[in-house]
Protein backbone atom coordinates (compact mmCIF):
# COMPACT_ATOMS: atom_id res chain seq x y z
CA UNK A 1 0.00 0.00 0.00
CA UNK A 2 1.47 3.03 -0.97
CA UNK A 3 1.65 5.94 2.03
CA UNK A 4 0.04 9.28 1.31
CA UNK A 5 2.29 12.29 1.64
CA UNK A 6 1.75 15.69 1.63
CA UNK A 7 4.99 17.00 1.24
CA UNK A 8 5.19 18.37 -2.55
CA UNK A 9 1.87 18.89 -2.34
CA UNK A 10 0.25 23.08 -2.21
CA UNK A 11 -2.32 23.39 0.86
CA UNK A 12 -5.84 23.00 -0.29
CA UNK A 13 -8.35 25.49 0.25
CA UNK A 14 -9.30 23.15 3.24
CA UNK A 15 -5.71 22.76 4.65
CA UNK A 16 -5.80 26.66 4.19
CA UNK A 17 -9.03 27.17 6.15
CA UNK A 18 -7.69 24.72 9.28
CA UNK A 19 -4.25 27.28 9.26
CA UNK A 20 -5.71 30.13 9.56
CA UNK A 21 -7.01 28.87 13.04
CA UNK A 22 -3.63 29.08 13.88
CA UNK A 23 -3.35 32.86 12.89
CA UNK A 24 -4.88 36.12 14.00
CA UNK A 25 -7.70 37.08 16.51
CA UNK A 26 -10.94 37.75 14.29
CA UNK A 27 -13.63 35.99 15.94
CA UNK A 28 -15.42 35.21 12.71
CA UNK A 29 -11.86 33.58 11.15
CA UNK A 30 -11.14 31.41 14.56
CA UNK A 31 -15.22 30.16 14.74
CA UNK A 32 -15.52 29.28 10.74
CA UNK A 33 -11.75 27.77 10.84
CA UNK A 34 -12.63 25.64 13.79
CA UNK A 35 -15.67 23.96 12.06
CA UNK A 36 -12.88 23.04 9.24
CA UNK A 37 -10.38 22.22 11.63
CA UNK A 38 -13.35 19.62 14.02
CA UNK A 39 -14.63 18.05 10.16
CA UNK A 40 -10.52 17.54 9.33
CA UNK A 41 -10.20 15.61 12.18
CA UNK A 42 -13.84 13.92 12.28
CA UNK A 43 -13.07 13.10 8.42
CA UNK A 44 -9.65 11.94 8.66
CA UNK A 45 -8.36 14.69 5.97
CA UNK A 46 -4.77 14.24 5.06
CA UNK A 47 -3.60 17.03 6.89
CA UNK A 48 0.42 17.59 7.84
CA UNK A 49 1.03 16.85 11.97
CA UNK A 50 2.37 19.92 11.94
CA UNK A 51 -0.64 21.98 11.42
CA UNK A 52 -2.49 19.66 13.84
CA UNK A 53 -0.56 20.34 16.42
CA UNK A 54 -0.35 24.26 15.82
CA UNK A 55 -4.36 23.44 15.91
CA UNK A 56 -4.51 21.80 18.91
CA UNK A 57 -1.93 24.13 21.00
CA UNK A 58 -3.91 27.55 19.25
CA UNK A 59 -7.23 26.02 20.54
CA UNK A 60 -5.34 25.02 23.98
CA UNK A 61 -4.30 29.03 24.06
CA UNK A 62 -7.96 30.06 23.09
CA UNK A 63 -9.57 28.05 25.99
CA UNK A 64 -7.06 29.76 28.60
CA UNK A 65 -7.93 33.49 26.99
CA UNK A 66 -9.86 34.80 29.12
CA UNK A 67 -10.69 38.40 27.41
CA UNK A 68 -10.63 39.81 24.05
CA UNK A 69 -9.85 43.32 22.39
CA UNK A 70 -13.01 44.53 20.26
CA UNK A 71 -13.25 47.77 18.45
CA UNK A 72 -16.09 49.86 19.41
CA UNK A 73 -16.69 53.79 18.34
CA UNK A 74 -14.91 54.49 21.81
CA UNK A 75 -12.43 52.78 20.92
CA UNK A 76 -10.48 49.30 22.08
CA UNK A 77 -12.51 47.80 24.96
CA UNK A 78 -11.56 44.17 26.89
CA UNK A 79 -14.48 42.10 26.55
CA UNK A 80 -14.65 38.19 27.73
CA UNK A 81 -13.47 35.65 24.82
CA UNK A 82 -16.43 33.05 25.80
CA UNK A 83 -17.09 32.31 21.90
CA UNK A 84 -13.57 31.56 20.81
CA UNK A 85 -13.14 29.53 23.60
CA UNK A 86 -16.27 27.89 22.63
CA UNK A 87 -15.19 26.93 19.15
CA UNK A 88 -11.40 26.02 20.26
CA UNK A 89 -12.53 23.64 23.26
CA UNK A 90 -15.20 22.06 20.52
CA UNK A 91 -12.03 21.43 18.34
CA UNK A 92 -9.99 19.86 21.28
CA UNK A 93 -13.22 17.60 22.00
CA UNK A 94 -13.51 16.15 18.32
CA UNK A 95 -9.68 15.64 18.23
CA UNK A 96 -10.32 13.82 21.53
CA UNK A 97 -13.33 11.83 20.31
CA UNK A 98 -11.42 10.34 17.37
CA UNK A 99 -8.22 9.57 19.82
CA UNK A 100 -11.36 7.77 21.46
CA UNK A 101 -12.75 6.26 18.70
CA UNK A 102 -8.48 5.24 17.38
CA UNK A 103 -8.14 3.65 20.52
CA UNK A 104 -11.60 1.41 20.57
CA UNK A 105 -10.94 0.38 17.32
CA UNK A 106 -7.24 -0.80 18.01
CA UNK A 107 -8.58 -3.02 21.39
CA UNK A 108 -11.23 -4.14 18.44
CA UNK A 109 -8.43 -5.49 16.35
CA UNK A 110 -6.48 -6.52 18.45
CA UNK A 111 -8.59 -9.07 20.15
CA UNK A 112 -9.67 -10.04 17.01
CA UNK A 113 -6.17 -10.66 16.07
CA UNK A 114 -5.88 -12.85 18.80
CA UNK A 115 -9.03 -15.04 17.49
CA UNK A 116 -11.54 -13.59 20.77
CA UNK A 117 -14.83 -11.53 19.92
CA UNK A 118 -14.43 -8.16 18.62
CA UNK A 119 -16.30 -6.42 21.75
CA UNK A 120 -14.72 -7.05 25.39
CA UNK A 121 -17.79 -8.82 26.97
CA UNK A 122 -17.58 -10.63 30.49
CA UNK A 123 -20.24 -13.59 30.71
CA UNK A 124 -22.34 -13.63 33.87
CA UNK A 125 -24.80 -16.09 34.86
CA UNK A 126 -27.71 -14.72 36.99
CA UNK A 127 -30.40 -17.05 38.41
CA UNK A 128 -33.66 -15.38 38.70
CA UNK A 129 -36.10 -17.59 40.89
CA UNK A 130 -40.13 -17.54 39.75
CA UNK A 131 -43.08 -18.25 41.92
CA UNK A 132 -44.37 -21.10 40.66
CA UNK A 133 -47.89 -20.65 42.44
CA UNK A 134 -48.80 -18.37 40.09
Amino acid sequence: MEHFSTDDMEPTPKVRAIEVFTEGEDIHAIKESAAMAKRAIRERWPVDPEIMKRVIARADALVQKTTKTVATQMGPVEVDADDGALAAMKVILAANAQNQADDHLADKNARLDAGKATENVTERVIRVEFDKRG
